[in-house]
């Protein structure tokens, strides 16, 4: 059962969204993290080569939840007029990547920081879930960041930002446990904390995006009829579902290089943070 504020008028109080969104559904959402990080272990240790596909698969299995807008409580499918505006977007920012991936990198952190914090109960959650791989994975993420956007001074500078900001977080939510202690915050903490010490970093990523990020917002614009929720996301989901696997697939096959793919994902999610973070807020 979901506590809080409906939907319809969290989203329209400031504040309230984040808050009714993260209670009362933590703990269903931690079962799933849960046991998705039992199935990714077990996959790790027994199954090495069966870890990219499960991570590419939890993202895109996510992806669709910023497809579907909610206006004034109701959850609608966007308009061909916004699909252009938001393709062109992404066309922008996969130019920009390209020219400078590292400098699309930096951005993409800075934005989903924002988005994540935006959802969670204390904003520090979100900004610590975007940079645990920094600190707690150093190496991998340092591997990962390389492969995407080469070495150098700049690539050692963002990683430091990135161990700061993860510090920055932990602490944030540390202090709101100990001035307000909440088992639903600590369950939800622990579980990020978790899933970033004994996992790949980007598996554990789309472990924190698909079951304590997605599946809230499918659930906020499902409302009351988890099969409204099938058939809002369904135009959506299928597209980016059939796209991303294609996308991994020619990867792996060496059509596509590994920046390239990583260029076109951001540029894919980007133009949703964008959204949310310059549409403005409505008043109750």
């Amino acid at each position: 059962m979901q506590i809080g504020l409906p939907m319809s008028i969290a989203r329209a109080v400031p504040g309230a969204r984040r808050a009714s969104s993260f209670r009362g559904v933590v703990r269903l959402d931690i079962l799933v993290a849960g046991g998705l990080a039992v199935l990714a272990l077990l996959v790790t240790h027994l199954a090495p080569t069966a870890v990219w596909p499960l991570t590419a698969l939890l993202f895109l299995l996510g992806a669709p939840h910023g497809g579907v807008m909610l206006k004034n409580g109701v959850a609608r499918l966007p308009s061909a007029g916004f699909i252009v505006l938001y393709l062109a977007v992404a066309a922008i920012v996969l130019g920009l990547f390209v020219a400078s991936p590292l400098a699309g990198l930096a951005a993409f952190f800075l934005l989903s920081a924002w988005h994540f914090s935006r959802a969670e109960a204390v904003a520090g959650l979100g900004i610590f879930a975007t940079f645990a791989a920094f600190l707690l994975s150093p190496p991998q993420t340092h591997a990962l960041i390389v492969d995407i956007a080469g070495a150098g001074r700049a690539t050692d500078l963002m990683l430091l930002a990135g161990e700061l900001g993860a510090v920055a977080g932990f602490i944030a939510v540390a202090r709101a446990l100990w001035t307000k202690p909440d088992g639903d915050l600590l369950l939800r903490f622990a579980a990020v904390v978790i899933l970033f010490a004994l996992l790949p970093p980007l598996l554990a990523m789309a472990i924190y995006f698909f079951a304590l990020h997605s599946l809230a917002e499918y659930r906020a614009h499902a409302g009351p009829k988890p099969e409204r929720a099938a058939l809002l996301f369904l135009p959506v989901g299928v597209p980016v579902v059939i796209g991303g696997a294609a996308l991994y697939l020619a990867t792996l096959i060496g059509l596509v290089s590994v920046p390239l793919m990583a260029g076109l994902a951001l540029a894919l999610a980007i133009p949703h943070m964008l959204d949310e973070a310059l549409r403005p807020q409505p008043q109750a």
